[in-house]
């Protein structure tokens, strides 16, 4: 038996760990979780009880503010793992650069998973402290080099990092409920983009969603009044923005809510990010992916057959929403039969942990 440390940062993190974490578990092994003050990081691990250590918050939009913060996440969990440390064998993280600064030097094996290499800060601060780095085939390997991973270290797979939950993920009803939808309406799911992240800092037009998006928005409801909008803030500032602006005409939940179940009684999704666009399409809802460049994993999903849209042009992107709302049932596909064909980041787990178990 092995014992394993997980740290998890960002709601998919969540589902993204928390999906290794069974797996892991399911073989025997001993898994521990810390996790950061962040979105509804905290919530969604108490809605899927699952236990965990907090340790530190995020950093916000500032550089100061990101460093003060991992600084004091660096102390916080080298006080938790050194009584720890000896007992644990890897640290599996998402480039979480506290992380992989602690288990480097409480000399715990690390494993760095990835699918974001235009996030070049934290790749730069985790790939060359890491002892393995797991991304998705679709990515080139010389991406992940240029940020400091050495070639033999990188393990891929063919697939995305959604394909570990959304199989498995069997949708829940009880979101309609707590959010007072009527299935028989149209329903769309709004995700702002991640505002206060480092890489869109060189961006001068990263505000793709939480200001553009709203004449989608309303032109949405314009011909579709009985559209039921779901918006869904990752701050504050989003949340007062949004509510302001749109006040009523949308639902913006005030809890944490089961994201996979949602989308996947809806019949669209508008996403400023990725994951919320790839767990869309993997549940066969067209989804349109509005983020200042074209992703490597959105390029991939789209050759393979899933509906997903990519533009970062907001006119495009509405033109695209409203086709897809006036007939959806065109535009939904049954995704099982890729799904299957689909490997995950377990499958490149399974084989580091063979290379170091023989």
């Amino acid at each position: 038996m092995m014992t394993f440390w997980l740290d998890m940062l960002t709601p998919k993190q969540v589902w993204l760990l928390e999906s290794i974490k069974k797996s892991l578990e399911a073989r025997g092994h001993r898994v521990l979780v810390t996790a950061r003050l962040h979105d509804v990081v905290v919530d969604l691990l108490k809605l899927k009880r699952v236990p965990h250590y907090v340790a530190g918050k995020y950093g916000g939009e500032t550089l100061e503010g990101k460093l003060r913060a991992s600084t004091e996440r660096v102390l916080i969990l080298t006080d938790y793992l050194a009584r720890l440390h000896k007992k644990v064998n890897f640290s599996i993280h998402f480039s979480s650069p506290e992380a992989a600064r602690v288990a480097f030097g409480l000399g715990i094996g690390s494993i760095c998973l990835n699918d974001t290499p235009h996030s070049v800060a934290v790749g730069k601060l985790t790939f060359p402290l890491s002892t393995y780095i797991v991304a998705p085939a679709c990515i080139n390997p010389a991406k992940l080099v240029a940020l400091g991973a050495s070639r033999h270290t990188i393990v891929q797979y063919d697939g995305v990092d959604e394909v570990a939950w959304i199989p498995n993920h069997k949708p829940a009803a009880s979101v309609l409920r707590e959010l007072n939808l009527d299935n028989s309406k149209p329903i769309v799911v709004v995700r702002p983009e991640e505002s206060k992240a480092a890489y869109l800092h060189g961006f001068k037009d990263a505000s793709v969603l939480s200001v553009k998006s709203f004449p989608l928005i309303r032109k949405i409801l314009d011909e579709f009044p009985d559209a039921q909008v779901i918006v869904m803030p990752r701050y504050e500032e989003q949340r007062s923005t949004v509510l302001k602006e749109l006040g009523r005409k949308v639902i913006v939940p005030n809890q944490v809510i089961d994201g996979p179940s949602l989308l996947a009684f809806s019949d669209l999704t508008v996403s400023g990010g990725g994951t919320m666009s790839w767990e869309s399409t993997l549940l066969g809802v067209p989804s349109i992916c509005h983020f200042p460049i074209k992703m490597d994993v959105e390029r991939y999903l789209s050759a393979k057959g899933f509906p997903i849209y990519y533009t970062n042009n907001i006119d495009k992107a509405t033109t695209y929403a409203l086709r897809v709302l006036r007939d959806p049932d065109r535009y939904r596909i049954d995704t099982r039969n890729l799904l299957k064909s689909m490997e995950s980041p377990m499958d490149a787990i399974e084989t580091i942990l063979r290379t170091e178990l023989s």
